[in-house]
């Protein structure tokens, strides 16, 4: 083991730990997952986004007053995990529905506050109305492809003026307004989790606990999993989670498809170049020069992994799984290891018989897509003792070539073992995307 900065010790010893601070979450509501796989079961939680799940154990314990159904009526019972509640899911079973009477807000007046939550297996059951007091349908428009039509019904019947909050193509949502009719159109999200929301006002006088109101304020969601998309021997909860957060990633490329680029590599002293290749499973490069030379920094292309290359491969989250900010999910020989949080891949550890390689990715770039990019990422190398072998700090510029945002310039600064601190940088220039199929699109090239 070698001697590093002090401010690269803080950092190495801290780095397993490091996450971003916990935001002040503005609300939340009630959702209600179907997961199908090793494990099947229905997931309640009580959570900002269906993508955050329940991020304490004070959200568990509100759970705690939920009711949960089958469609029909047939009561479920829930028992308390460590992440959530959990109730067995029955083959075939494609919804799920359930509610909470969370009790009164005072926002300058006390309303009632009325949660409903339903979650479907595929988009065909999203049309049927199971009962709840206030839900949301959803089906797909039949002369509109990828459009969903939505419905909101309160008591059975069309919601006028409803407050809709709908997933938007990139990490943010918008909120739009049900019309006469109770109905919204918008494009269908293309993860396969993701989640509608509706909010009814209801002028209505009761009592409750002793306290009188004069508002209820319903809440409803409807969660969606496309099961059919999830591999059969993974858990479709975290396998979704996780490709949502490779679609929310802009510089993830097609997996039909690879690159080409020259490329000009400079360590410390040393200066190499010549032509690279890439896709969705890693780089390989054909050097002027010296292979080991820049052999390091063609290494640093490949992380993060691309979790879409993970389809041969199970998924499931990790052992001994708590509610939190994030949610830590692996592969089924525990040798890749992700950590998801805030619909961004924050870290992947990758396990080995001689020791780990852990990134953290530190900066986020939003592009004009509202889509995420890496930009600064620190990567430590550890041996089978864990202790720290190198560190690899580095940042990234990106080029946009058609849907992909392609990594234009690396630079940054790594610390090996028996090495001096080095400085390093790789520019790409003349870079094309290539498809599976010539005949479907042309060769782009850079600017």
């Amino acid at each position: 083991m070698f001697a590093l900065p002090s401010c690269l010790q803080r950092f190495g010893l801290g780095l397993l730990a490091l996450a971003a601070c916990p935001q002040q979450l503005p609300a939340h509501f009630l959702f209600i997952h179907l997961v199908r796989g090793p494990l099947p079961r229905i997931e309640l939680h009580f959570a900002e986004s269906a993508w955050d799940l329940s991020v304490n154990q004070q959200m568990i314990e509100i759970l705690a007053g939920a009711r949960a159904w089958r469609p029909g009526g047939e009561a479920l019972t829930c028992e308390s995990r460590p992440f959530g509640l959990v109730a067995p899911l029955a083959p075939q079973q494609d919804a799920a529905c359930a509610a909470l009477t969370f009790g009164l807000l005072d926002r300058g007046e006390p309303f009632l506050l009325e949660y409903y939550a339903k979650g479907i297996g595929h988009l065909t059951a999203g049309a049927t109305a199971s009962g709840l007091a206030a839900e949301i349908l959803a089906e797909p428009i039949a002369d509109a492809e990828g459009r969903l039509r939505l419905t909101i019904l309160f008591n059975g019947r069309p919601a006028p003026g409803a407050e809709v909050v709908v997933p938007t193509a990139g990490t943010f949502t918008d909120t739009v307004t049900a019309d006469g009719d109770g109905r919204v159109e918008i494009d269908a999200p293309a993860t396969p989790v993701f989640a509608l929301r509706a909010m009814i006002r209801e002028e209505r006088q009761g009592e409750h606990e002793g306290q009188s109101f004069n508002l209820v304020k319903h809440y409803t969601t409807l969660t969606v999993h496309d099961l059919a998309r999830a591999p059969a021997d993974c858990d479709s909860l975290a396998w979704g989670l996780l490709m949502d957060a490779r679609h929310c990633c802009a510089s993830n490329q097609p997996l039909d498809s690879h690159w080409r680029a020259n490329f000009d590599s400079i360590i410390g002293d040393e200066r190499v170049q010549g032509q690279v290749g890439g896709g969705a499973a890693g780089v390989t490069a054909t050097p002027v020069g010296d292979a080991a030379a820049v052999a390091e920094q063609l290494q640093l292309l490949s992380w993060p992994p691309d979790p879409g290359t993970l389809d041969g491969e199970p998924v499931g989250f990790a052992e001994g799984r708590i509610a939190g900010d994030a949610v830590h999910i692996q592969t089924a020989n525990a040798q890749l290891h992700f950590t998801v949080a805030d619909r961004r891949l924050a870290s992947v550890r990758r396990n080995n018989a001689n020791g780990a390689e852990h990134l953290e990715v530190t900066d986020w770039k939003l592009t004009h897509e509202d889509r995420l990019l890496p930009k600064q990422l620190a990567l430590v190398s550890f041996d089978a003792d864990q202790a720290i072998l190198s560190v690899a700090l580095f940042e990234r510029r990106y080029t946009e070539l058609g849907d992909v945002q392609f990594i234009e310039r690396q630079h940054g600064t790594m610390i090996r073992s028996s090495a001096p601190i080095v400085e390093a940088s790789i520019r790409f220039t003349d870079i094309e995307t290539i498809v599976a199929n010539p005949s479907s699109a042309a060769p782009r090239r850079s600017p």
